[in-house]
């Protein structure tokens, strides 16, 4: 047992440290670029690491390079500015909410959502995307449930992205890359982690969709929530446990809603604890 718990300190250590690494290797990057067309060419080489990732034709997906790209943006915009088309050629003014959109760690989509408020502001984001497709991107990736065409959820200002969005405004302020970095750190070391127990398996059926639902508790004792798209990969998300009710409230989502195994079911509740969705 004691072996066991040295094997997986150095195991930690070791991918923080890389990960570090690399993050302090993107600082230093950002920090020396100088003049107009360093800065332009750094944007289309971010853009392009985007692209390569995710755009049509991709076969190989990797989130790491979503998460760090994540990072060279906050630290772009806290230096130069949010890039806008009056500054740049396209598509550069597309870079920071497409790199935003793509990553899929909750806690930095949560916390840099100043980004989008900030293309908002000036006018940088697509026409008719702001906010349903940013607030209801977001809540999708942190409960796995499509909240923009899902009347269950509402409707207009009565809607659950309306109440989302004043949680995030409320919140929104200067974007901290130091945060940014242990928030990206957390989740690749988390990615790299083994699960040491498992409750259960379900699938819930959305608009002719399905989405594939695990809670798990991986080696470091933390638990999470597992959700996978029909065609996506998995993506982890930290919860905190009730276990005598059976309840988990994901760490981000501002609380809107939390996961309840009731049986053999798995059952989505909003915070008033009615249910909105239950498992096949």
């Amino acid at each position: 047992m004691f072996k066991r718990i040295i094997v997986l300190l150095l195991c930690l250590f070791s991918v923080q440290a890389f990960c570090q690494s690399e993050l302090e290797g993107i600082k230093k990057e950002v920090k020396n670029l100088q003049g107009t067309l360093a800065v332009g060419n750094y944007w289309d080489y971010i853009y392009t690491s985007d692209q390569q990732n995710n755009g049509e034709g991709t076969v190989l997906h990797d989130p790491k390079v979503d998460v760090l790209n994540l990072y060279r943006v906050t630290l772009m915009i806290d230096r130069f500015g949010y890039p806008t088309m009056a500054a740049y050629n396209y598509p550069i003014n597309m870079v920071p909410w497409l790199v935003w959109t793509h990553c899929p760690a909750t806690a930095l989509k949560q916390y840099t959502f100043p980004i989008i408020l900030k293309g908002k502001e000036l006018g940088q984001l697509p026409e008719g995307f702001f906010p349903n497709y940013f607030v209801g991107g977001f809540l999708l990736n942190a409960y796995g449930q499509d909240m923009e065409f899902d009347q269950s959820f509402g409707e207009g200002t009565a809607s659950i992205i309306a109440t989302a969005l004043q949680h995030f405004e409320k919140t929104a302020g200067k974007i901290d890359s130091q945060k940014v970095a242990a928030k990206a750190t957390a989740y690749l070391v988390e990615s790299q982690l083994s699960i040491q127990k498992e409750l259960g398996q379900w699938r819930m059926v959305q608009l002719d969709n399905t989405t594939y639902f695990k809670i798990v508790q991986l080696q470091n004792n933390n638990w999470y929530l597992s959700i996978k798209g029909e065609h996506t990969e998995p993506v982890l998300h930290r919860v905190l446990p009730d276990l005598k009710r059976m309840q988990f409230k994901p760490s981000e989502g501002f609380g809107l809603f939390y996961f309840e195994i009731t049986g053999a079911k798995l059952q989505l509740c909003n915070a008033q604890g009615k249910v909105i969705k239950t498992s096949l």
